[in-house]
């Protein structure tokens, strides 16, 4: 297994669409699968907070939360990137979250299910803490792509 760098791991991060936000409240953790965008070094989300729901009370009550990505095609051909830190809200208009999913989020309404209602979908931003990424000795990824600033075990 070896360390991405940090062009690596925002190309990598660049180019795919959805992780698990992992949240935690009253000791307990709580893994969600979730579409992402990513831009500017941060990654984006639109989640959707119906009151009185599991999600937003982790939501609300986690201060460090972790999201992996991960693209795995064989035990050699492999990459993971698991990004750490502060997941707020945005304001109300979601602008930036809105362009960061546009460029790389398969499934925008992927927080919504038939029926559901819209009204209690939220942006979010997750600003980076630290950041790790792995990859296979098979694995290629074009780093041009995009660059996310790494503090973590990747300095």
């Amino acid at each position: 297994m070896l360390k991405m760098t940090a062009d690596e791991i925002g190309a990598f991060l660049q180019q795919q669409e959805t992780g698990v936000l992992s949240t935690c409240a009253d000791a307990e953790a709580y893994g969600t699968p979730e579409s992402f965008g990513y831009r500017n070094g941060k990654l984006y989300f639109e989640l959707a907070m119906p009151a009185e729901s599991k999600r937003r009370t982790f939501l609300t009550q986690t201060d460090t939360a972790c999201f992996t990505v991960q693209d795995a095609k064989t035990a050699r051909d492999f990459a993971s990137v698991i990004v750490q830190g502060s997941l707020d809200q945005l304001s109300e208009d979601g602008q930036e979250a809105g362009m960061a999913l546009a460029q790389n989020d398969q499934f925008p309404s992927s927080h919504v299910f038939p029926g559901q209602d819209t009204s209690t979908v939220r942006a979010f931003v997750l600003e980076p803490g630290s950041v790790s990424g792995r990859k296979g000795p098979d694995f290629e990824i074009d780093a041009t792509a995009a660059s996310l600033p790494v503090r973590g075990d990747n300095e």
